[in-house]
């Protein structure tokens, strides 16, 4: 069978078309990961004009606030030198590469999840980066300082702190930036959502519509509008009440989910007195019971509209890290479940897997160090990791996948049990290791000593010949090498993470 000049030819301008892709996707990554070391070079700076000292050593995410408290008064001039930079320098970075980053972020390839539920970076958004970047290539940040340089937040206090506080956490990442590795383990992208929702109509419009749709669902179908939606809170308060907490729609900041709607309401007025200024805090107090719940909604689900705008048009699974946003998350699935199907948002298996990671079982996953995750990058082991939980779903039937703690039960299975090869290998070095080492001091000391060895183990410096010396040296260092690469393997990683995990329950 022969072959046309044309055939090679038209094989040629494939591959040709191939290699251009694959350089084009390589400068990509390249400039999202110098966009991400610029990027951090400067959150570092805004950090360091403040504190004068590493984030770590600061103080942990969770210990932020009592520790800024006790040193504001020691800080204060730092702090004036690093806001200046913020509303400058910062800003300006800002203005100049924000459209880009974005575009970056839509093009990066791989498994993508976006963060997203509210504007903050903090302790749970930290923890479920650390465990789902061993489940994905890339998770996506929307950037937690820009809301606060895009926006004058009038009516929020507490404004500096705030966006030191970001910084805080958002700069815990920073050695899975330096690292320089192949593909941008996280993108930390500026999402302007504070700039729509005062600028854009179609924003407005959208988001309006979304808390409509889900009252019309939930409450009342006759809610066509958000005009419709305050009418209704605040004519029929009594139904409009009954059917938010039947459906569990009102959850404020710290409250508990499906807790009733006098004490969700205490928690909302005693967050608002805490946070907001005292002129938002007037009327607040001033409006009726319907609009104020209304508006505690409405302050929920905006940030669920962005989500669902950068998982389309950045191609990306949503990710939620703190429990009362991911219910918010399930009410909205119900209402769009068409619209988010179309969009792969729905996606079971990725769904069910980042439901288990997330799950209380699973919870040790996210103290596994930065520099320890570093290592798995390095080595591609989340992609180890991806295939363990698809065996672990394959195992369980369909009926099985529904029920989280199922799922995290059977991912933990399939962890333990890689786990267990992990120590077995551990115990076959060490084991092979003893055995050379017996082998060759025996060898050395003749025959006759052999049943000395452990006895004259102190004392085998001035006995033992040089060359056995260096087969022990050397055998040592084949050990040592041999454990370290079986503790950078993922299982290694996990066993360890688990270990510590164990020690401290």
């Amino acid at each position: 069978m022969s072959l046309s000049f044309n055939t090679f030819q038209n094989c040629d301008v494939r591959m040709i078309t191939c290699d251009h892709a694959r350089a084009h996707m390589i400068d990509i990554t390249k400039e999202a990961a110098a966009y991400q070391i610029e990027l951090f070079q400067m959150i570092g700076e805004f950090w360091g004009r403040a504190t004068g000292m590493p984030p770590e050593e600061f103080s942990s995410t969770e210990g932020f606030g009592d520790t800024i408290r006790q040193q504001a008064r020691d800080l204060q001039y730092r702090m004036a030198d690093a806001f200046t930079f913020a509303d400058i320098q910062l800003r300006t970075f800002y203005a100049q590469n924000g459209a880009k980053a974005y575009r970056l972020a839509s093009r990066l390839a791989g498994t993508k999840l976006v963060l997203g539920g509210s504007s903050h970076f903090g302790t749970s958004q930290l923890a479920s980066t650390r465990s789902t970047l061993l489940y994905a290539d890339t998770v996506l940040i929307a950037d937690p300082l820009y809301p606060w340089l895009e926006d004058a937040r009038q009516h929020e206090r507490f404004r500096h702190v705030k966006l030191l506080q970001e910084a805080h956490a958002i700069l815990h990442l920073r050695p899975l930036i330096d690292a320089n590795l192949p593909h941008c383990p996280v993108f930390v992208f500026p999402s302007f959502e504070k700039s729509l929702e005062r600028e854009d109509n179609t924003t407005k419009k959208g988001i309006d519509q979304l808390v409509s749709d889900v009252l019309a669902h939930f409450v009342d179908p006759g809610i066509g509008s958000f005009d419709d939606a305050y009418t209704f809170a605040r004519t029929r308060t009594d139904e409009f009440i009954q059917g938010v907490e039947r459906h569990a729609l009102f959850v404020p900041p710290e409250a508990t989910i499906g807790e009733p709607i006098g004490q969700a309401l205490q928690r909302y007025d005693d967050y608002v007195k805490r946070w907001r200024t005292p002129e938002y805090i007037r009327k607040h107090e001033c409006a009726p019971v319907g609009p104020k719940v209304l508006n505690g909604i409405f302050e929920r689900l905006s940030p669920q509209y962005h989500l669902f705008e950068n998982a389309e048009e950045l191609t990306a699974h949503p990710l939620l890290s703190i429990d009362q946003q991911a219910h918010y998350f399930k009410l909205v699935s119900k209402v769009n479940a068409d619209r988010l199907s179309k969009l792969g948002l729905l996606d079971d298996a990725t769904r069910r897997q980042l439901a288990a990671l997330s799950s209380e079982r699973l919870e040790w996953l996210s103290n596994i160090p930065i520099s320890m995750l570093v290592n798995l990058r390095e080595d591609a082991e989340h992609d180890v990791f991806r295939k363990m939980l698809a065996n672990a779903m394959g195992n369980l039937h369909a009926s099985a996948l529904e029920d989280v703690d199922k799922v995290a039960g059977e991912i933990c299975r399939e962890i333990d049990a890689g786990i267990a090869r992990h120590n077995r290998s551990v115990r076959e070095i060490n084991d092979k290791f003893k055995a050379s080492t017996t082998q060759t001091v025996v060898g050395a000391v003749g025959g006759g000593l052999g049943f000395l060895v452990p006895t004259l183990a102190p004392f085998l410096g001035p006995i033992v010949p040089l060359a056995a010396l260096t087969k022990l040296g050397y055998d040592a260092l084949t050990r040592n090498i041999e454990l370290k690469k079986q503790s950078r393997s993922l299982m290694g990683v996990l066993a360890i993470a688990k270990d510590n995990a164990n020690q401290t329950t």
